[in-house]
């Protein structure tokens, strides 16, 4: 889920490059950091959802 954004960021990239020579992609290192932060950014989010979710499941099964 998390990919899906970064990979349409860098598909509008390669097409504004090859319409209109934007330059927007410099080299294929850019374009993969710029997937790998998105996957590893979505990760930290998931993990930290599926976390303070399970703490809040646990709080509600405690209180009467």
């Amino acid at each position: 889920m998390s990919s899906a954004p970064a990979t349409s960021w860098e598909l509008v990239e390669f097409l504004s490059d090859r319409l209109f020579s934007t330059g927007a992609q410099k080299s294929l290192e850019d374009t993969m950091l710029d997937i790998l932060f998105g996957v590893l950014g979505g990760a930290a989010f998931a993990s930290v959802r599926v976390s303070l979710r399970s703490r809040y499941s646990e709080q509600a099964r405690e209180s009467p």
